[in-house]
């Protein structure tokens, strides 16, 4: 017997099995980070591009992302930097041009009005991205670190994104290209 205000609803084939299929999509997708991952996060946070601050520059926000090995939503380990700065846009542009050759720094494309977004190509071990942007850091990779109130007078922010560059075997690989990346 039922009781008043509780009922029995029937549950359908095509319903329990989209039900059943949610929950096996869930659990799949939920592998934790890949094997390696914290110290691959140690290595990136001690390369000299990450450490090394913007002219008149201080570090305001720092944030890790240990990665994902899931199956449905994949991302390798990443670390992302926040400095503000007193600095020009030029400036700072120039130091990362200049300071760091190994990375293969250039300009990157698709940067809104009064900002410069500079990006690695794939050489070395690592993908940097850099973000110069006035009033409020912007960012390109997974990690948003909340920064904490700039010093007087800092009004630009510059976000350093890094994340390793893994060769990968994409016939084996559950993480296929997506169109933003091609297999090597």
């Amino acid at each position: 017997m039922l009781r008043r205000g509780l009922a029995l609803l029937p549950v359908s084939a095509p319903r329990a099995a989209i039900a059943a299929l949610c929950v096996i999509l869930a659990v799949a997708g939920c592998d934790g980070p890949p094997p390696g991952a914290k110290e691959t996060v140690q290595r990136l946070a001690a390369l000299d591009i990450v450490t090394s601050p913007p002219p008149q520059g201080v570090r305001v926000a720092y944030a890790e992302d240990l990665g994902s090995d899931s199956s449905i939503t994949a991302r390798d380990p990443s670390i992302t930097v926040v400095y503000a700065t007193t600095a020009s846009i030029d400036d700072v542009r120039n130091f990362y041009l200049s300071a760091f050759p190994e990375y293969a720094i250039g300009e990157g494309c698709c940067a809104p009005r009064g900002e410069a977004f500079l990006s690695s190509v794939t050489t070395g071990d690592a993908y940097v991205d850099i973000t110069i942007s006035p009033g409020a850091p912007h960012y390109k990779g997974y990690s948003t670190p909340s920064p904490s109130p700039a010093p007087e007078g800092a009004n630009l922010y510059v976000a350093v994104d890094v994340s390793p560059r893994v060769a990968r075997d994409w016939q084996t690989d559950p993480r296929k290209p997506t169109t933003s990346q091609s297999a090597p």
